[in-house]
């Protein structure tokens, strides 16, 4: 009886034995498989330090060359608090050269749980250079790609912006970036346990690609005389806002386009979100239109053209024209009385037996229950 028993605890006990086997073997596969890569990256991550260097931009030209958006490099503050030794240092002279409060870098540099942490992006040279003149430790730099605009506001809602991080918001820069942003480079170093680089270390670079240029049909010049135009216009009639393109006739190609008021695409109100959407928005390209009296001029031309007219053409108006039952009124309460050909282009006035003509026959073939759609139509845009 007593081996009975003693070959059935040896039987428990090797049973206990392979079941811990079995779960330290089902332990070690689901490390290994399942969490093998997160782990990996975990031990990279202590190994080694990755900094991305960011790419250069693309420019955006106008059709002469002249450069109307570019990438300059500046440098960001980066501060690794297991190495800093003095963080009340840090914390007063950084506050100072950055303008930052002294509090919130001070909980950063005391902040060991992170190996690393981005105080300040873009900072200007001279900052940069007083920073390095302390040789403060733990306080490093990496270098980040800011973009400028030479004209500031000009061409501003046709070029747009872009982001702290290079990505296009607005206009040509959101509508390329794809192709301006270019792609973003790597710096690996080994490091100790504390985030220090190695000594001996190896270090890998990987350089970034740079963006490609955008040559827009746009001419500065152009640009330029139509802006200063359209902001005479604003001021002297207080507008809401002014629009304005200039066109080759013989391509087609957009020369110059632009809606005043703008804003200073080196300096954007990032801070109100209501109007920088109004003062970035392309009216000219994203709202609908309808030319109405500009559109007048190509009318009277071809009608010329055809003979329909002649340059001895008047009319009367008397404010108000009735067209198949349907009154179309002026815009001048009471019209503008008798108007030569020259007059009626002056003064926009298009309530003539000509007019009742045109509008007959382009209406001759469509049902008269729709007709007073294209009435309405007719008025609004003379209107």
């Amino acid at each position: 009886m007593p081996a009975i028993v003693h070959k059935k605890r040896l039987v428990v006990l090797l049973l206990f034995v392979i079941i811990v086997f079995l779960l330290l073997l089902v332990r070690i596969g689901y490390w290994t498989f399942a969490r093998g890569e997160w782990l990996q990256n975990q031990a990279e991550g202590q190994w080694t330090q990755d900094l991305p260097v960011a790419a250069q931009r693309g420019d955006i030209l106008d059709r002469n060359g002249n450069v109307l958006a570019q990438s300059s490099s500046a440098d960001t503050v980066i501060l690794r608090a297991k190495q800093i030794k003095d963080p009340d240092g840090v914390a007063d002279n950084l506050s100072a050269i950055l303008g930052m409060d002294r509090d919130d870098i001070y909980k950063k540099a005391t902040d060991t749980s992170k190996s690393e942490v981005w105080l300040k992006r873009q900072i200007t040279r001279e900052q940069s250079d007083k920073i390095r003149g302390l040789n403060l430790a733990g306080v490093y730099f990496t270098v980040d790609v800011k973009r400028y605009y030479p004209s500031n506001d000009l061409g501003c809602q046709l070029i747009g912006f872009t982001s702290v991080d290079g990505e296009g918001l607005t206009g040509l820069e959101m509508q390329y970036n794809k192709y301006l942003a270019g792609k973003q480079g790597r710096i690996i170093a080994q490091t100790d346990k504390d985030g220090r680089e190695l000594a001996d270390g190896n270090e890998i670079y990987i350089q970034p690609q740079q963006g490609y240029n955008l040559q827009l049909s746009i001419d500065a010049v152009i640009q330029g005389f139509l802006e200063k135009a359209c902001k005479e216009t604003y001021t002297a009639n207080k507008a809401k806002d002014v629009q304005g393109i200039v066109m080759d006739p013989a391509t087609g190609r957009i020369l110059a386009m632009t809606v005043i008021p703008g804003y200073d695409l080196n300096n954007p109100p990032r801070n109100d979100a209501t109007q920088l959407q109004e003062l970035s928005r392309n009216r000219v390209s994203s709202d609908v239109y309808e030319p109405g009296s500009t559109f007048k001029i190509i009318t009277t031309a071809s009608a010329i053209d055809s003979g329909a007219i002649g340059m001895d053409f008047s009319i009367t108006d008397p404010g108000y024209i009735m067209v198949d039952g349907q009154r179309i009124k002026c815009w001048k309460p009471g019209g503008h009385g008798t108007q030569n050909l020259y007059q009626v282009v002056q003064n926009s006035c298009n309530l003539n037996d000509f007019f009742k003509k045109e509008y007959r026959r382009l209406v001759g073939h469509i049902p008269k229950q729709r007709r007073f759609i294209l009435t309405v139509k007719f008025q609004k845009i003379e209107k």
